[in-house]
């Protein structure tokens, strides 16, 4: 996520004054984004179908979030 009044640096970005992110605004637009297919969870190699789908997450879990975006030209 880049913060909107950032300025882009080398290795990412900078604020010019440091704030807080809204977590339950990025957490809202992440809800979104998963019920329009705009990214899919793997969790240990299964896709997860549903948020209300119950996950059990240990220290050994591998999740993925993919993010499809479309082929210039395809």
């Amino acid at each position: 996520m880049q913060p909107t009044d950032s300025e882009i640096e080398l290795n990412g970005y900078r604020r010019r004054e440091p704030r807080r992110l809204d977590w339950e605004k990025q957490a809202d637009t992440a809800v979104k984004a998963f019920a329009k297919n705009g990214f899919f969870v793997n969790v240990d190699g299964r896709q997860v179908d549903s948020l209300d789908e119950d996950v059990t997450i240990t220290a050994d879990t591998d999740v993925s979030f993919v993010r499809l975006v479309p082929l210039v030209g395809g």
